[in-house]
């Protein structure tokens, strides 16, 4: 359970709070053994048994400005991150422009909690608008809800569209 800035787990009807930011709103998290991913405004974090902070993503050489992370899901040894980057294009056509774009960073909990990002998918007609969330995580594939639209004779469409990508294909 997560609230606006803490993280809650709930067993045999006792609730305990196992994580606090009370300086960034918590956008997604992740459970994954003793080890928390936590999404704020602006970066990605892992918090370990110890209660130790290490960044996850962007690494310090992106320059992103306007995006958010709508989810994330752990896989195996990878964590799946839906980034929306929203730019704005109101001098062109009339409003703000969101692009999509699944993020995966390998991750090797070790002494040097190493986190490298091997794959996103971003920039063409195929691409995601605003991905909102991972609908289901199958043997070989994710299934992603995309808030999607398409762009016919000039005029900006909604389109929703369920999006599946195949882990051999990252």
């Amino acid at each position: 359970l997560a609230t606006q800035n803490a993280i809650y787990d709930i067993t045999n009807g006792q609730m305990k709070k196992i994580y606090e930011n009370v300086n960034n709103e918590i956008k997604a998290f992740e459970i994954n053994g003793a080890n928390i991913f936590v999404a704020f405004n602006d970066k990605v974090v892992m918090i370990d048994s110890s209660n130790v902070e290490s960044s996850v993503y962007p690494s310090e050489t992106d320059t992103y400005s306007n995006w958010f992370i709508s989810d994330m899901q752990y896989v195996d040894d990878s964590l799946y991150l839906l980034k929306v980057e929203c730019a704005d294009f109101s001098y062109f056509y009339g409003s703000e422009y969101w692009k999509g774009e699944l993020v995966r960073i390998k991750i090797d909990i070790s002494e040097t909690k190493s986190f490298t990002m091997l794959s996103t998918n971003f920039g063409d007609e195929n691409s995601f608008y605003s991905p909102l969330r991972f609908f289901a995580v199958r043997r070989d594939e994710l299934l992603i809800m995309d808030d999607g639209v398409v762009v016919e004779d000039w005029e900006i469409k909604q389109k929703n569209r369920l999006a599946i990508f195949n882990f051999d294909s990252m």
